[in-house]
């Protein structure tokens, strides 16, 4: 069977699907490039919580909570490995409006 390119249902899907994630990365990048924050709530919204938690260096996160964080390993281990690693080491820290805005803010 032959998705990719097909004309039925599932391969109409899928490229509709695929156009979207092209347009919602193009949104959100356009957003950071022009440093509009117009643009950037205008984003979808689930492009922008993928993102929020790698948006700053670690040392911006460790300065302003005053304490260090576990380094990333040196190779994630896929999406997996890196959700374990945010899950972990991250949203512990990131559970207060200043901390999240903080970090969303250092990415501009």
């Amino acid at each position: 069977m032959r998705v990719e390119g097909g004309d039925g249902p599932l391969g109409k899907s899928l490229s509709r699907e695929r156009q979207l994630k092209t347009d919602m990365k193009k949104s959100f990048v356009d957003a950071l490039r022009e440093d509009s924050w117009d643009a950037l709530r205008a984003a979808p919204k689930v492009d922008l919580h993928c993102h929020a938690y790698f948006s700053t260096r670690r040392h911006n996160l460790e300065s302003r909570l005053g304490c260090r964080l576990e380094p990333p390993p040196e190779k994630m281990n896929k999406l997996g490995g890196m959700i374990v690693y945010a899950m972990d080491v991250l949203d512990p820290h990131l559970r207060n409006r200043e901390t999240i805005e903080f970090v969303a803010e250092s990415a501009l």
